[in-house]
């Protein structure tokens, strides 16, 4: 087995991620997307091994897969990832020019698998964007185009603090419902320059997962982030043309909420998952019926004051 002599430990989402390497490019590589975080936890820290070996790596499809608490994530023979969820430790082997390419390492690996060991452990996740009003974060649900990104970014430009652009993270042991969200970065489809001007001076790139778009640090923007806040209520959007409407969420649309979120882990920890899923929607659900970004951030706004 190769040495990985080279030991360091991040804070993503506030909690412990240790990792240990052969590979200061690596180390370079989670500097680059975990640096900003600080701790929120003293847990014990999930734990990752990375083994940089030699070769050169395909070209092929990278392909996730999960089975109670096993997850695994390959490419082919000489890069791939496994990790048991329950124990909260995983193995990422990769050649050495993929871990040269920081950005592809990140995203196919470093990031998923531990984001998935922190969820299994810690978190409910729903897929949503959130900003923060009033020291209180409102989740902004919706399938891929509602526009929870773009509506995210309109609050955050009218003072909100922006929390996540798609992932938000319900801590499970606490009494409330507290949000963890990934502030650091926005991602934005090149649509967005149609509705936001300002964003015209950011080239549009081909990112790992194959797709053209631009992530920015929201700072850069001029923008409030924050880590932490209390959820004040969760909104299904629903873009359509016509006058803004906030209307309550239906039960059977909380209960599609409920459904379509990842859960993750062995059985007690997704129960521990629906059951935190099920307290955040016990809190205001809201349908928000909407065409113009303006009006739905005020309808939103006066849904928090």
């Amino acid at each position: 087995m190769t040495a990985l002599p080279l030991r360091r430990c991040w804070h993503p989402m506030g909690h412990a991620v240790e990792i240990a390497t052969n590979s200061e490019n690596v180390l370079s590589g989670a500097a680059r997307v975990w640096d900003e975080y600080t701790a929120l936890s003293h847990s014990p820290p999930v734990e990752l091994r990375v083994e940089a070996a030699g070769g050169a790596r395909s070209g092929g499809a990278v392909v996730t897969c999960q089975m109670e608490h096993f997850l695994s994530i390959t490419q082919d023979s000489r890069n791939f990832a496994i990790a048991d969820l329950r124990r909260g430790t995983g193995f990422v082997r990769v050649t050495r020019d993929a871990a040269e390419d920081s950005q592809w390492l990140a995203y196919h690996f470093l990031e998923p698998v531990a984001y998935v060991l922190l969820a299994a452990r810690h978190f409910a996740m729903i897929h949503a964007a959130a900003v923060i009003r009033n020291g209180a974060a409102v989740l902004l649900c919706g399938s891929a185009g509602a526009g929870k990104t773009c509506l995210a970014y309109a609050c955050a430009r009218r003072g909100w603090s922006f929390l996540t652009g798609d992932a938000a993270h319900l801590q499970r042991r606490c009494a409330g419902s507290s949000v963890i969200g990934r502030p650091f970065l926005i991602r934005f489809r090149e649509s967005a320059k149609l509705l936001f001007p300002e964003l015209n001076r950011y080239e549009a790139r081909v990112r790992p997962n194959g797709k053209c778009d631009f992530e920015i640090d929201p700072r850069r923007l001029g923008l409030n982030v924050s880590l932490e806040a209390p959820a004040a209520a969760v909104v299904l959007l629903d873009r359509r043309e016509g006058p803004g409407r906030l209307l309550p969420l239906s039960a059977a649309d909380a209960r599609d909420l409920l459904n379509e979120a990842p859960y993750l882990g062995d059985r007690q920890a997704r129960a521990e998952q629906h059951q935190t899923l099920k307290r955040l929607l016990a809190r205001p659900a809201m349908r928000l019926s909407y065409s113009d970004l303006c009006e739905a951030e005020a309808l939103l706004r006066g849904l928090v004051d």
